[in-house]
């Protein structure tokens, strides 16, 4: 190509042919742009054609089978829409068809149970919209960073930076995500998650009664130096026993606090 291009997805079917979608810089706009290579031949067109010469193009993803393909982009002009067309050989396309779907959607999978998924991420959160009729879409939250087994923060260089996921031949989503410490994979599972959901509670709680226990003899100390309860030594010495036994506690719950 004689122009600048940016690729952004590659399908190779079982029957040998290679599925391309890419972005070509067009001046003050991008286009995209799709290709079929079958048999040492490509057959080239555009996925649509701006309306306007300020609008422009960007591609997501493709996404089928040997028997049927879907391309995925989105345009933005006025009013900025994401599009699917239809293939049953890579050469002759449907037209688009809009998607109710959010705007920065990073890539469109095919699940398991005839399902398709929208991945959705952002520096805290990765979402996952599933739909069986391209229609009506159901939102699932695959991980949050305050979960304890994943990096805390939401600033820009310490959240989420890239994201994508795939479905394995057993049925499992596999998602893998981008930080600055490096890239991780991780199985989704409902019951993995609730787990971690669980455990998150109760070491927010443990944390409290921690910090509650360590800070309650301070205000006993007050107390009894106010009202004046004891002679000074006898207050000294019931505080340090009391702290010594609050730190036995704190350490003993400290302990069954996991690390994030």
């Amino acid at each position: 190509r004689e122009k600048r291009c940016i690729l952004n997805d590659g399908l190779l079917l079982d029957d040998g042919r290679l599925i391309l979608l890419w972005e070509e810089s067009e001046d003050l706009w991008n286009t995209v742009y799709r290709g079929v290579i079958t048999d040492g031949e490509i057959t080239i067109d555009r996925v649509m054609e701006p309306t306007n010469p300020l609008h422009t193009l960007t591609g997501i993803s493709l996404m089928g089978n040997d028997e049927k393909i879907w391309c995925f982009f989105q345009y933005k002009g006025f009013s900025n829409h994401l599009y699917v067309s239809e293939s049953l050989d890579g050469i002759s396309w449907s037209e688009p068809a809009s998607l109710s779907l959010p705007l920065d959607i990073n890539c469109i999978i095919e699940c398991s149970n005839m399902e398709v998924g929208a991945l959705q991420y952002d520096t805290e959160k990765i979402r996952l919209y599933r739909s069986d009729d391209w229609d009506s879409w159901e939102e699932e939250l695959l991980m949050r960073l305050d979960d304890p087994v994943f990096f805390y923060g939401t600033d820009e260089d310490n959240g989420i930076l890239s994201a994508a996921c795939a479905v394995n031949t057993h049925g499992q989503l596999l998602v893998a995500y981008g930080t600055k410490f490096g890239i991780f994979t991780t199985f989704h599972s409902e019951e993995l998650y609730r787990e971690q959901q669980s455990l998150v509670q109760n070491s927010r709680t443990l944390s409290m009664i921690q910090w509650i226990l360590v800070g309650s003899p301070v205000v006993i100390f007050l107390w009894m130096w106010k009202n004046g309860s004891g002679t000074i030594g006898s207050v000294i010495v019931h505080y340090g026993i009391y702290v010594c036994l609050l730190i036995v506690i704190s350490l003993l719950i400290g302990a069954l606090i996991p690390p994030e």
